[in-house]
């Protein structure tokens, strides 16, 4: 053990040469009485025109060194423009708040990923702290005379109402169509058999690494719901996914909430920073019975 500390020793004395290089000065009360660390944007909506910003913040106890990440391999690959750390001291605890500016982004939605800082003592590891992933939207904007205005903002001035009026008509006539071909259809969709997807769980037993593994299980399972009760799952994310699945009267919340589960799960073990405990048995057995119930319960409601 006396060799295995060593190295971890030496570690912690960077670490806290690192944390004694961040302006610390003595503040009232502590946020909790205890080691926390929160994540969060500043916020969670930003033009393409402007920089997200990561708010840390990290509060341990004054005998504990944190290990800092490195930020930028963490964050990737999105890239970060600065990295400003500010520290207080407060009956017992340090409380130190990081704020990390991220560069321009082009639009979209995004997750970035966990963030985890580990505290030791005297060489051992006592705690670690880690941050769910982080969601972020980039929304787009154009740029006119020196000044951000909305790139729909024209469009909405003649006839606002109207135009408002004709795009809900169109979004429920929409709607409704894709309703009705889907439950019409869906019925020659599964018992079509374009894919064997129990062949494809089978071939996914070969791969050995558990992560790939749970990444080619949830593709499976989402390919499923493509071909069957959800068209598009495949360009959502599980949380985009859940959120319109929750309403589905296509199947019970019971199994709605397995599934959802199963997602999150391979997520966890597909994209998490540790290693996670898992049955591969047990969720390649969830795959078939769910795609079974799918099936059995899509032939049910949709009628001749």
């Amino acid at each position: 053990m006396t060799g295995l500390k060593f190295p971890v020793l030496i570690i912690s004395a960077i670490a806290f040469m690192f944390s004694a290089c961040s302006p610390v000065n003595e503040i009232e009360e502590p946020v909790e009485s205890r080691n926390l660390l929160d994540v969060r944007l500043l916020e969670d909506q930003v033009y393409s025109s402007e920089n997200a910003v990561i708010l840390i913040v990290l509060q341990y106890s004054r005998d504990l060194i944190p290990i800092i990440p490195d930020f930028k391999a963490e964050l990737e690959p999105v890239r970060i423009i600065s990295i400003e750390d500010k520290g207080t001291r407060s009956k017992g605890f340090i409380l130190r708040q990081i704020e990390i500016k991220l560069d321009n982004l082009v639009p979209g939605e995004y997750l970035l990923s966990p963030i985890s800082v580990t505290l030791i003592k005297n060489g051992d590891v006592i705690q670690e702290l880690e941050s769910g992933f982080i969601p972020l939207k980039v929304n787009s904007q154009l740029i006119g005379d020196g000044e951000y205005i909305d790139q729909f903002q024209e469009m909405k001035k003649p006839a606002a109402l109207l135009v408002l009026l004709t795009a809900v008509f169109v979004i429920i006539a929409g709607a409704g169509i894709i309703f009705l071909i889907i439950r019409m259809k869906i019925k020659t969709i599964v018992s079509a058999g374009d894919k064997d997807f129990s062949e494809l769980l089978k071939e996914a037993e070969s791969i050995g690494s558990d992560r790939k593994y749970y990444m080619r299980l949830s593709a499976i399972v989402r390919e499923f719901l493509d071909c069957t009760i959800f068209p598009g799952v495949q360009s959502r994310t599980t949380e985009e996914f859940i959120q319109i699945a929750r309403n589905t009267d296509l199947i019970n919340d019971q199994v709605k909430h397995a599934l959802f589960d199963f997602l999150q799960n391979c997520d966890r073990i597909s994209f998490g920073k540790y290693d996670q405990s898992c049955d591969r048995n047990r969720d390649a057995l969830f795959c078939s019975d769910f795609m079974a119930y799918v099936r059995k319960q899509i032939r049910t409601e949709v009628p001749e």
